[in-house]
């Protein structure tokens, strides 16, 4: 069995690879992470970003679809939505879910954000109130 030594202050332990897939698992063996899904919460989310920057629409609202059974509340989901349905030419559609982006980013608040830096793919109300009309 293979063991790897952490050095934590002045002491130190010792952790299998089950233990350490539970606090690290991106420092695991790709074989062990291979087994179980390893999509964190926005990861949905990013890969969708990323596939209607190539234009892959399809694969992008795939994405977005996985992203609501995660968290329904995100409106940055609902954004990036309304903006590949309008890139395929579906103005009320998008309008639809734009619309919904701005409920969820007014009354939840519930978007992707960070107090000390611009995360990647974030949406700002500004963007949203622009797209909408």
């Amino acid at each position: 069995m293979l063991l790897f030594k952490f050095i934590k202050s002045k002491s130190s332990f010792i952790l299998s690879f089950g233990e350490l897939a539970l606090i690290a698992p991106h420092a695991t063996p790709t074989r062990a992470r291979e087994k179980k899904n390893w999509m964190r919460p926005y990861d949905y989310l990013h890969r969708g970003v990323t596939y209607f920057q190539l234009k892959n629409y399809t694969a992008a609202l795939a994405d977005f679809e996985k992203q609501l059974t995660v968290c329904k509340q995100l409106a940055d989901t609902y954004y990036y939505m309304g903006l590949v349905h309008e890139a395929q030419g579906s103005p009320a559609k998008a309008k639809e879910y734009l619309q919904q982006a701005y409920e969820k980013y007014t009354s939840t608040g519930f978007h992707c954000t960070d107090p000390y830096s611009v995360t990647p793919d974030q949406v700002f109300l500004l963007e949203i109130e622009r797209k909408r009309k």
